[in-house]
Protein backbone atom coordinates (compact mmCIF):
# COMPACT_ATOMS: atom_id res chain seq x y z
CA UNK A 1 0.00 0.00 0.00
CA UNK A 2 2.83 2.37 0.89
CA UNK A 3 4.58 1.51 -2.38
CA UNK A 4 1.46 2.42 -4.39
CA UNK A 5 1.20 5.73 -2.54
CA UNK A 6 4.79 6.56 -3.49
CA UNK A 7 4.09 5.76 -7.14
CA UNK A 8 1.01 8.01 -7.07
CA UNK A 9 3.07 10.75 -5.42
CA UNK A 10 5.66 10.50 -8.20
CA UNK A 11 2.94 10.75 -10.86
CA UNK A 12 1.48 13.84 -9.20
CA UNK A 13 4.90 15.48 -8.97
CA UNK A 14 5.63 14.74 -12.62
CA UNK A 15 2.22 16.10 -13.64
CA UNK A 16 2.88 19.27 -11.67
CA UNK A 17 6.34 19.61 -13.24
CA UNK A 18 4.92 19.07 -16.73
CA UNK A 19 2.20 21.66 -16.22
CA UNK A 20 4.76 24.10 -14.86
CA UNK A 21 6.97 23.49 -17.91
CA UNK A 22 4.04 24.26 -20.25
CA UNK A 23 3.32 27.43 -18.27
CA UNK A 24 6.92 28.63 -18.55
CA UNK A 25 6.99 27.79 -22.27
CA UNK A 26 3.82 29.81 -22.94
CA UNK A 27 5.15 32.73 -20.91
CA UNK A 28 8.10 33.02 -23.32
CA UNK A 29 5.74 33.23 -26.31
CA UNK A 30 4.42 36.70 -25.44
CA UNK A 31 4.98 37.97 -28.97
CA UNK A 32 2.30 35.60 -30.28
CA UNK A 33 -0.45 36.90 -27.98
CA UNK A 34 -1.90 40.29 -27.25
CA UNK A 35 -2.53 41.65 -23.76
CA UNK A 36 -6.08 40.29 -23.39
CA UNK A 37 -5.08 36.85 -24.62
CA UNK A 38 -2.22 36.75 -22.12
CA UNK A 39 -4.65 37.74 -19.37
CA UNK A 40 -6.77 34.71 -20.27
CA UNK A 41 -3.82 32.30 -20.67
CA UNK A 42 -2.16 33.40 -17.43
CA UNK A 43 -5.45 33.08 -15.54
CA UNK A 44 -6.04 29.55 -16.85
CA UNK A 45 -2.48 28.29 -16.29
CA UNK A 46 -2.12 29.84 -12.84
CA UNK A 47 -5.50 28.38 -11.83
CA UNK A 48 -4.65 24.88 -13.09
CA UNK A 49 -1.23 24.79 -11.45
CA UNK A 50 -2.63 26.18 -8.20
CA UNK A 51 -5.40 23.56 -8.13
CA UNK A 52 -2.88 20.79 -8.76
CA UNK A 53 -0.64 22.20 -6.04
CA UNK A 54 -3.62 22.24 -3.66
CA UNK A 55 -4.31 18.58 -4.55
CA UNK A 56 -0.68 17.66 -3.81
CA UNK A 57 -0.83 19.48 -0.47
CA UNK A 58 -4.07 17.76 0.48
CA UNK A 59 -3.08 14.30 -0.79
CA UNK A 60 0.59 14.03 0.15
CA UNK A 61 1.66 16.92 2.39
CA UNK A 62 -1.30 17.35 4.77
CA UNK A 63 -3.37 14.18 4.21
CA UNK A 64 -4.94 14.07 7.69
CA UNK A 65 -3.85 17.11 9.66
CA UNK A 66 -6.37 19.96 9.30
CA UNK A 67 -5.12 22.38 11.93
CA UNK A 68 -5.62 26.11 11.44
CA UNK A 69 -1.91 26.83 11.16
CA UNK A 70 -1.33 24.27 8.43
CA UNK A 71 -4.41 25.40 6.52
CA UNK A 72 -3.17 29.01 6.60
CA UNK A 73 0.28 27.87 5.47
CA UNK A 74 -1.22 25.86 2.64
CA UNK A 75 -3.53 28.59 1.33
CA UNK A 76 -0.95 31.38 1.69
CA UNK A 77 1.59 29.30 -0.27
CA UNK A 78 -0.91 28.53 -3.02
CA UNK A 79 -2.05 32.16 -3.23
CA UNK A 80 1.56 33.36 -3.45
CA UNK A 81 2.25 30.78 -6.16
CA UNK A 82 -0.88 31.84 -8.09
CA UNK A 83 0.20 35.50 -8.10
CA UNK A 84 3.74 34.64 -9.23
CA UNK A 85 2.54 32.45 -12.11
CA UNK A 86 -0.05 35.02 -13.18
CA UNK A 87 2.43 37.92 -13.29
CA UNK A 88 5.06 35.81 -15.06
CA UNK A 89 3.33 36.48 -18.40
CA UNK A 90 3.71 40.27 -18.30
CA UNK A 91 6.40 42.91 -18.49
CA UNK A 92 7.18 45.37 -15.70
CA UNK A 93 5.10 48.15 -17.26
CA UNK A 94 2.16 45.80 -17.73
CA UNK A 95 2.40 44.64 -14.11
CA UNK A 96 2.37 48.27 -12.97
CA UNK A 97 -0.70 48.86 -15.15
CA UNK A 98 -2.47 45.85 -13.58
CA UNK A 99 -1.59 47.04 -10.07
CA UNK A 100 -2.86 50.55 -10.83
CA UNK A 101 -6.07 49.06 -12.20
CA UNK A 102 -6.85 47.42 -8.85
CA UNK A 103 -5.15 50.07 -6.67
CA UNK A 104 -5.29 53.46 -8.42
CA UNK A 105 -3.46 55.23 -5.57
CA UNK A 106 -0.35 53.05 -5.88
CA UNK A 107 2.76 55.00 -6.90
CA UNK A 108 5.89 53.59 -8.51
CA UNK A 109 9.33 55.11 -8.26
CA UNK A 110 10.69 56.00 -11.72
CA UNK A 111 14.27 55.49 -10.53
CA UNK A 112 15.30 52.25 -8.83
CA UNK A 113 18.17 51.92 -6.40
CA UNK A 114 21.45 50.73 -7.88
CA UNK A 115 23.12 47.83 -6.07
CA UNK A 116 26.20 47.59 -8.28
CA UNK A 117 28.24 50.54 -7.10
CA UNK A 118 31.59 50.45 -5.27
CA UNK A 119 31.71 46.65 -5.34
CA UNK A 120 35.42 46.72 -4.45
CA UNK A 121 34.65 48.45 -1.15
CA UNK A 122 33.09 45.89 1.17
CA UNK A 123 32.56 48.64 3.75
CA UNK A 124 29.58 49.72 1.63
CA UNK A 125 27.78 46.57 2.74
CA UNK A 126 25.94 48.35 5.54
CA UNK A 127 24.70 51.03 3.13
CA UNK A 128 23.03 48.34 0.99
CA UNK A 129 20.69 47.34 3.82
CA UNK A 130 17.14 48.40 2.95
CA UNK A 131 13.60 47.03 2.81
CA UNK A 132 14.78 44.01 0.79
CA UNK A 133 16.47 42.68 3.92
CA UNK A 134 13.05 42.31 5.55
CA UNK A 135 11.68 40.83 2.33
CA UNK A 136 14.39 38.17 2.23
CA UNK A 137 14.04 37.33 5.93
CA UNK A 138 10.25 37.11 5.94
CA UNK A 139 10.15 35.41 2.53
CA UNK A 140 12.45 32.56 3.50
CA UNK A 141 10.78 32.27 6.89
CA UNK A 142 7.48 31.58 5.10
CA UNK A 143 9.23 29.31 2.57
CA UNK A 144 10.66 27.39 5.52
CA UNK A 145 7.18 26.86 6.96
CA UNK A 146 5.99 25.60 3.58
CA UNK A 147 8.90 23.37 2.48
CA UNK A 148 10.32 22.38 5.91
CA UNK A 149 13.61 21.02 4.59
CA UNK A 150 16.94 22.74 5.21
CA UNK A 151 18.66 21.25 2.16
CA UNK A 152 15.80 22.08 -0.22
CA UNK A 153 15.51 25.65 1.08
CA UNK A 154 19.21 26.34 0.54
CA UNK A 155 19.02 24.93 -2.99
CA UNK A 156 16.16 27.34 -3.72
CA UNK A 157 18.16 30.19 -2.19
CA UNK A 158 21.14 29.53 -4.49
CA UNK A 159 18.94 28.96 -7.54
CA UNK A 160 17.17 32.27 -6.98
CA UNK A 161 20.51 34.09 -7.03
CA UNK A 162 21.37 32.33 -10.29
CA UNK A 163 18.00 33.44 -11.68
CA UNK A 164 18.88 37.02 -10.74
CA UNK A 165 22.15 36.71 -12.67
CA UNK A 166 20.32 35.27 -15.68
CA UNK A 167 17.49 37.81 -15.87
CA UNK A 168 19.19 41.02 -14.77
CA UNK A 169 18.96 42.27 -18.37
CA UNK A 170 15.18 42.31 -17.84
CA UNK A 171 15.18 43.82 -14.35
CA UNK A 172 18.19 46.12 -13.75
CA UNK A 173 17.51 45.85 -10.02
CA UNK A 174 19.12 42.39 -10.21
CA UNK A 175 22.55 43.91 -10.89
CA UNK A 176 24.32 43.41 -7.57
CA UNK A 177 27.84 43.12 -6.20
CA UNK A 178 29.32 39.68 -5.61
CA UNK A 179 29.20 40.10 -1.83
CA UNK A 180 25.56 41.18 -2.10
CA UNK A 181 24.67 37.83 -3.70
CA UNK A 182 26.79 35.70 -1.40
CA UNK A 183 27.09 37.49 1.96
CA UNK A 184 23.84 39.45 2.19
CA UNK A 185 21.52 37.03 0.40
CA UNK A 186 22.63 33.37 0.46
CA UNK A 187 24.72 33.35 3.65
CA UNK A 188 22.93 36.29 5.25
CA UNK A 189 19.22 37.09 5.09
CA UNK A 190 18.12 33.89 3.34
CA UNK A 191 20.01 31.60 5.72
CA UNK A 192 18.84 33.53 8.79
CA UNK A 193 15.22 33.30 7.61
CA UNK A 194 15.60 29.55 7.04
CA UNK A 195 17.15 28.98 10.48
CA UNK A 196 14.45 31.07 12.17
CA UNK A 197 11.73 29.02 10.49
CA UNK A 198 13.40 25.76 11.56
CA UNK A 199 13.77 27.04 15.13
CA UNK A 200 10.11 28.09 15.12
CA UNK A 201 8.99 24.65 13.92
CA UNK A 202 11.23 22.90 16.45
CA UNK A 203 9.80 25.00 19.28
CA UNK A 204 6.20 24.16 18.30
CA UNK A 205 7.01 20.50 17.39
CA UNK A 206 6.04 20.95 13.74
CA UNK A 207 7.04 18.01 11.57
CA UNK A 208 9.74 18.50 8.92
CA UNK A 209 9.47 17.09 5.39
CA UNK A 210 11.72 14.73 3.47
CA UNK A 211 11.44 15.72 -0.20
CA UNK A 212 12.88 12.52 -1.66
CA UNK A 213 11.34 10.83 -4.68
CA UNK A 214 11.67 7.04 -4.44
CA UNK A 215 13.95 5.65 -7.13
CA UNK A 216 12.50 2.15 -6.83
CA UNK A 217 9.46 2.05 -9.12
CA UNK A 218 8.65 -1.67 -9.05
CA UNK A 219 9.66 -4.71 -7.02
CA UNK A 220 13.11 -5.87 -7.98
CA UNK A 221 13.28 -9.37 -9.33
CA UNK A 222 15.94 -11.70 -8.05
CA UNK A 223 18.86 -11.75 -10.49
CA UNK A 224 21.14 -14.74 -10.55
CA UNK A 225 24.78 -14.06 -11.14
CA UNK A 226 25.97 -16.58 -13.74
CA UNK A 227 29.64 -15.96 -13.00
CA UNK A 228 29.18 -16.67 -9.30
CA UNK A 229 27.13 -19.76 -10.10
CA UNK A 230 29.95 -21.12 -12.25
CA UNK A 231 32.46 -20.55 -9.49
CA UNK A 232 30.23 -22.35 -7.00
CA UNK A 233 29.83 -25.30 -9.36
CA UNK A 234 33.60 -25.48 -9.88
CA UNK A 235 34.20 -25.45 -6.13
CA UNK A 236 31.71 -28.26 -5.57
CA UNK A 237 33.17 -30.36 -8.39
CA UNK A 238 36.69 -29.73 -7.13
CA UNK A 239 35.82 -30.74 -3.56
CA UNK A 240 33.98 -33.85 -4.72
CA UNK A 241 36.87 -34.83 -7.00
CA UNK A 242 39.32 -34.59 -4.08
CA UNK A 243 37.06 -36.81 -1.97
CA UNK A 244 36.68 -39.27 -4.85
CA UNK A 245 40.43 -39.47 -5.50
CA UNK A 246 41.12 -39.93 -1.79
CA UNK A 247 38.65 -42.80 -1.61
CA UNK A 248 40.18 -44.44 -4.69
CA UNK A 249 43.67 -44.24 -3.21
CA UNK A 250 42.51 -45.70 0.08
CA UNK A 251 40.67 -48.48 -1.67
CA UNK A 252 43.67 -49.33 -3.84
CA UNK A 253 45.95 -49.40 -0.80
CA UNK A 254 43.48 -51.58 1.07
CA UNK A 255 43.16 -54.20 -1.63
CA UNK A 256 46.89 -54.32 -2.26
Amino acid sequence: MMFKNKIQMMKDYYAFGGLLFVTIYLSFQNDLFDFKQRIFISSVMSSLTSLLLFYIYKKHVYPQDKSLFKCLTCFSTIFYYFICIFLFFFSINEIQYICNYFMPNMKFSPIENSYKEACNDINKLVEKLDVFVICHLSGYFVKGLALRNFFMLNIISVLFELIELKFRHILPNFYECWWDHILLDVLGCNLVGILLSLAYMKYYNIQLFDWKIPIKTKPRKKIYNIANSRQNVKKIVYKQSIILNTNLLLCNGKYQ
